[in-house]
Order: C-alpha cells, then structure tokens, then sequence
C-alpha cells in the first residue's frame, strides 16, 4: 500500500532486512480524525523530540513517517529490528474505549497495514510480549513489552488495548488480496459515511 509520505526529522537511513518485531504505540493524542496528520507533521518539525516512528495511524488516514527500512526512534532496545505504528489515542484507555466506531476504523486501517508488513518481512501475527523480545521471537509487541525486556517506562499501548481483536483483524486482512485488503479497512463506518481506506 502506498501511503502520504511526512518525513520525521529524526531517524536513521538504511536498507535493513532484519525486521523482527512491529511494535504497538499510542500517540497520546486524541482518538480523532486529523490526529495521525497532526501528530505526523510534529515529528517532521523542527520542535519534535529525538523520536519517531514509521508510521501514524488515526481513524481517517495512515502517515508514513520513515521508510521501513530505515531505523526509528521508537522504542530503545528494539529500534534496530522494529517497525514502529503509533496509534491516535491513549495508553489509558478502557477496553470500551478501544471498541468505539471511531476505535475500529482505525483498528481495521492498522490491521490492514500490519498484514502488509507481517507478509512483506515474514512475521507472524501472535503478540510475544517482553518474554518473546528477549528470546529473539518474530511477532508483535507493545511499547510497553519493550519496557520490560530493555528498561524504560513507557507502557503504552496500556492495559485496555484490545490485542485479541486487534490479532484477529489482522489474520482476517493477511489472506486477502490488495483489493479486498482495502474494502476490509473500509467496512468500519463512521455516521453513516465510509471511510477511505486509500488515504
């Protein structure tokens, strides 16, 4: 997929082949459309902090933020092997909050975006915690789990994060075709209107 390239200020150029993990953020920032722009233009800005991510993802659009073969400033202890997706919302959020219409049209987009990547560097959708990071596992992880492994004390994307559906959207997006990937992102509906999945 192809998506609005914003480029962060910090990260670092390279043609890795060794991605291992896609680690799960939360922006600290409203669960809105706009959020993922919004969040995206501050990495490329001159005010940012020595932080970035691949990509921001918001329940209207994904931003691309780093090329995936290049290194983030994510998450430190998995920056090396990790592409990093930063959610619009918070690492307080309840399991209600994570399950709003605004929530799943930004689950489905994620989900549609992780399923390209789990495909494009053979890993597979299973959650492996700070345990599996330590073990060298291939799969996902929170902020949150790379804490634990490595120090550190972030722990987004917090308790209330729905990584049992969140999987699943996933594993329901990785067998379909670029096409049908696209009407799956777009099956959340916002007031009654579609959203582009395209954007």
């Amino acid at each position: 997929m192809n998506y609005p390239f914003i480029p962060a200020r910090h990260y670092t150029p390279a043609h890795r082949g060794n991605v291992r993990v896609i680690v799960i953020h939360t922006m600290e920032e409203p669960l809105a459309n706009g959020t993922a722009r919004r969040v995206a233009e501050w990495f490329a800005s001159e005010q940012s902090a020595i932080a970035s991510a691949h990509f921001c993802v918001g329940p209207d659009e994904i931003i691309s933020c780093v090329p995936v073969d290049a290194v983030a400033y994510g998450a430190p202890g998995a920056n090396a092997d990790g592409v990093h997706i930063e959610h619009a919302g918070y690492a307080h959020f309840t399991a209600a909050e994570w399950s709003t219409p605004l929530a799943d049209a930004m689950l489905r987009r994620s989900a549609v975006l992780v399923a390209d990547l789990c495909e494009q560097f053979d890993i597979p959708a299973e959650h492996i915690g700070s345990e599996g990071i330590t073990a060298n596992a291939r799969g996902l992880c929170g902020h949150v789990d790379v804490s634990r492994a490595y120090g550190g004390t972030h722990w987004d994307p917090g308790s209330g994060w729905c990584w049992s559906k969140y999987l699943d959207l996933v594993r329901q997006a990785m067998p379909l075709s670029n096409d049908d990937r696209l009407a799956f992102a777009n099956a959340a509906v916002l007031g009654g209107m579609k959203v582009d999945p395209t954007t």
